[in-house]
């Protein structure tokens, strides 16, 4: 389990989440990235994009 809501700056206030292996920063990731960059701004959230180190086939 990987406890990763600590690093959050604010624990009160509301986040996009994106989750994935992301194996680099190609177009695809890209484009979920800038989706969660767009909720948030019209919501006025804060954003988090978190990492996993295992791919999902490894997992």
């Amino acid at each position: 389990m990987i406890d990763w809501c600590g690093a959050l700056p604010d624990r009160e206030r509301s986040y996009v989440i994106c989750l994935g292996f992301f194996d680099g920063v190609h177009l695809g990731h890209r484009k979920l990235i800038e989706e969660a960059r767009s909720i948030k701004d019209s919501r006025g959230w804060g954003i988090c994009v978190h990492t996993y180190d295992i791919p999902p086939q490894k997992a």
